[in-house]
């Protein structure tokens, strides 16, 4: 059976599964997820769900955001769209934040921290969360490299062996596409609020099925490419000449595709029915299985 190749992390997709979900209208099941507990809300992309979790905490101009200095650029773009100012907090040369200086750079006008797991590995975040929920913060885990981590925990600990990752703040979020060969797709966590008033997200639209085609077509381009050697060769040559003729000045950013960014369009839509039915269609258990090996 034709598949549609696997993530470094992830399962194959076969292509009449992938026909399949195109055809599909209603959203299946994540209640078989490792994920951390909480309200569960299907987004387009990890970046909206950051957009969204600033919106239902009522978070905006005025209010400011504390982010790692160290990032992808796009959760930041989701902080700014949301009206917040960011200021960046150190993280050294091993991806580990420094939370005495972040605990410094907290003012006045501070209203959220923004932490994340970067490339997928559990940061230790307890001390921080009990002392953000005493200081009035918010704790927003960004998870878009973390699908199905988990915190280990000795036997002793009196805890689960495994704890998905993203239960230790306010809210998290998770990129499905970044583990899965799926189109779009990202997942809100948000937990009891201890905030006093209870998060609102609202109504969220389905993406058009146009958009959900352009984000497909890569991923079929992909499988195409890899199931043939003449057309890896051809590509790859492409992609050569391309590099050997772009010349690259410093601050010139124009090779960044603007899906990179945040897309105003796109704040209040939903995951896909395509992607939440061929995410469905993996099983954690195996990914989690294929990591630990």
């Amino acid at each position: 059976m034709k598949t549609l190749p696997p993530t470094c992390t992830g399962p194959s997709i076969s292509l009449s599964q992938f026909a399949r979900a195109f055809s599909a209208a209603d959203d299946p099941s994540f209640a078989d997820w490792p994920l951390p507990p909480g309200r569960l809300i299907l987004t387009h992309s990890a970046r909206v769900a950051i957009a969204l979790a600033c919106n239902a905490w009522n978070l905006g101009p005025g209010d400011e955001a504390l982010a790692p200095a160290y990032n992808c650029g796009c959760e930041v773009d989701a902080l700014l769209a949301a009206g917040l100012h960011v200021q960046f907090y150190r993280v050294d040369r091993h991806a580990q934040p420094d939370w005495d200086d972040c605990r410094r750079r907290v003012t006045g006008r501070t209203r959220l921290i923004l932490v994340t797991h970067t490339f997928g590995r559990p940061l230790g975040l307890n001390d921080l969360g009990t002392w953000c929920r005493a200081n009035g913060l918010r704790l927003l885990e960004d998870c878009a490299h973390a699908l199905f981590s988990s915190h280990a925990h000795p036997p002793e600990a009196g805890r689960p062996r495994w704890e998905p990752v993203g239960g230790l703040g306010d809210a998290a979020v998770f990129s499905l596409p970044k583990t899965l060969p799926i189109p779009d797709g990202g997942i809100l966590v948000l937990r009891d609020d201890t905030h006093g008033s209870a998060p609102n997200v609202g109504e969220l639209r389905r993406a058009d099925f146009a958009t959900v085609w352009r984000e497909a077509l890569p991923l079929l381009k992909n499988h195409l490419v890899q199931r043939s050697t003449v057309l890896r060769a051809c590509y790859g040559l492409l992609r050569k000449n391309r590099q050997d003729r772009r010349t690259v000045s410093p601050g010139d950013f124009s090779d960044m595709p603007a899906s990179y960014y945040f897309d105003p369009a796109l704040h209040r839509r939903r995951m896909s029915a395509v992607s939440a039915r061929l995410a469905t269609a993996c099983q954690p258990t195996q990914i989690v299985e294929r990591r630990r090996s």
